[in-house]
């Protein structure tokens, strides 16, 4: 199944595969090294995150990587029709527990931005725009019949094993809380542009470098 949400005009895409970790590569990813997302601001129920952030740059995951490189040219390509070269910025894994989300934020100092997951149940991805676009013209509330991607200032997506969402970087996005016994596992990361762009009135060449972390 694939599907393309235009919601406010974003370019979200999610598709099922039938893409799924072996226990080898799900083993490397849960051991890593993890630390709590959010404590210095007191949330608790915040996910944990690899200290890791070059993640799929180990052979480990090469596989992995390779499966998200190519779905994103295909994004890039077929559906954004952008000629520049992109390269993965950085990439980390999350954890959440029972009772855990990963609460609503954005991805600075990026372009697009992915989500995998290969161990999830019964879970949704959030993308809140504040406001529909029909409101961002009238700025004034109206009842809904039902909700569809011109009314809506907030859209859900369902997600099981296997999902990938690809999305614009600055959208809000947010899941809902863990329920299950299991740990929920995600692997997200970011592109950004690697290549030369031109106008009548300028050009620039940008270098896309990534940074590990050292905490």
């Amino acid at each position: 199944m694939n599907n393309l949400i235009a919601i406010n005009g974003e370019p979200i895409w999610h598709e099922s595969t039938d893409f799924l970790l072996n226990k080898n590569e799900l083993d490397f990813i849960k051991n890593n090294e993890f630390y709590k997302s959010g404590l210095h601001k007191g949330y608790v129920d915040n996910t944990w995150l690899t200290n890791d952030i070059q993640l799929l740059n180990k052979p480990e995951l090469n596989r992995l990587h390779n499966f998200i490189v190519k779905k994103f040219n295909t994004y890039k390509k077929n559906l954004l029709q952008i000629k520049n070269n992109f390269i993965m910025s950085n990439s980390w894994a999350t954890k959440c527990y029972v009772q855990e989300r990963v609460l609503e934020h954005h991805h600075s100092n990026s372009m697009f931005s992915f989500v995998y997951y290969p161990q999830v149940d019964n879970d949704k991805i959030t993308f809140d725009f504040r406001k529909s676009k029909l409101q961002e013209s009238w700025n004034f509330d109206y009842d809904i019949d039902e909700y569809n991607i011109f009314n809506s200032a907030k859209w859900d997506i369902n997600i099981k094993n296997g999902d990938f969402v690809m999305f614009p970087s600055h959208i809000n996005h947010s899941t809902t809380l863990n329920k299950n016994n299991i740990e929920r596992i995600s692997i997200a990361g970011n592109f950004f542009i690697d290549d030369k762009v031109s106008s009548a009135e300028n050009t620039i060449s940008l270098k896309c470098v990534g940074l590990n972390r050292n905490e």
